[in-house]
């Protein structure tokens, strides 16, 4: 009596954890956990939720996710962590990305506030 009930557990667990990692577009194409959870930092970055946004990005990049990666550079370079930016923009592997342009304009933008920071301190510390 035990074995059954702890094996009816074991299916209705299975069932019930198979059914929350699956979900399909409006075409019918199977979504891969990473590509939902970037959908969730998306709608956390449009409403301006940017912590939670990166941790949603953050999760999607554990799978590998070079676009969860891109998202979080973009975000670091707007919240100012450049530090942060740098490090995640070096973990971009380019060969896996579809639009490489994504990857250049991030670091022409980091390079870009960089460069503007550096020309603010060194007029500040002329003074």
């Amino acid at each position: 009596m035990k074995l059954t009930y702890l094996l009816s557990l074991l299916i209705i667990t299975s069932v019930s954890h198979a059914r929350s990692s699956v979900s399909f577009d409006r075409m019918g194409n199977m979504l891969s956990p990473d590509t939902k959870i970037i959908r969730l930092g998306q709608k956390a970055n449009k409403k301006g939720n940017i912590e939670y946004a990166n941790k949603q990005f953050q999760k999607a990049a554990q799978y590998g996710n070079e676009e969860a990666k891109i998202l979080l550079v973009n975000n670091f370079i707007k919240t100012q962590d450049f530090t942060t930016a740098l490090a995640w923009l070096k973990l971009i592997d380019t060969k896996q990305i579809n639009d490489p342009d994504t990857v250049t304009q991030s670091i022409k933008t980091l390079k870009r506030t960089l460069t503007n920071n550096y020309k603010q301190v060194r007029h500040c510390m002329k003074n």
